[in-house]
């Protein structure tokens, strides 16, 4: 209920990141290569009281660059139909990692800070609303075309039982 977009309560995007993370994990992929969220997962009240949401998670076979096309949907109900979330690709995680192409400080040196002050009123006022859980941001930064911030992801018990934690 923290997450809420122009009045309703919608799953945060990092929730299907984990997802496609379990989704690869059980198939013996080593990471997400491509997600693309088509329709957002809009939970109401009644659904987040008493009524389970269904969640499914399709992964085609392995193809020649042994890459998996997965599928993310969900459904209300036993007799309700099933809506496509969202779709991408699981692939085998690559024997190095990639370059990391950063500045030996963070954020840089000659990076601009950016008043960060009334950020989520700001939001809000635009139809993003963000409770305790999502207002982990404590500081930003410009360098050029890039933005770094620092954001903290709240302290709550329930943060550690997350690979992503929606927040993020």
């Amino acid at each position: 209920a923290d997450h809420v977009v122009l009045g309703s309560v919608l799953l945060p995007g990092t929730a299907f990141v984990e997802l496609a993370v379990c989704a690869a994990d059980q198939v013996g992929c080593g990471r997400v290569e491509e997600l693309v969220i088509h329709t957002p997962l809009i939970l109401s009240a009644d659904d987040i009281a008493n009524e389970p949401i269904d969640l499914q998670i399709v992964v085609a076979g392995a193809g020649n660059d042994r890459g998996r096309g997965f599928a993310v949907y969900s459904r209300a109900g036993a007799d309700e139909t099933w809506t496509q979330h969202a779709t991408g690709t699981l692939a085998e995680a690559s024997a190095e990692p990639p370059e990391a192409d950063r500045s030996p400080t963070w954020p840089p040196d000659d990076a601009a800070p950016v008043e960060i002050d009334g950020f989520y009123d700001d939001l809000a006022a635009a139809g993003f609303g963000y409770g305790p859980a999502f207002r982990g941001l404590r500081a930003v930064w410009r360098h050029n075309d890039d933005v770094y911030a620092d954001v903290t992801v709240p302290g709550t018990p329930a943060s550690t039982e997350f690979g992503v934690h929606p927040a993020l």
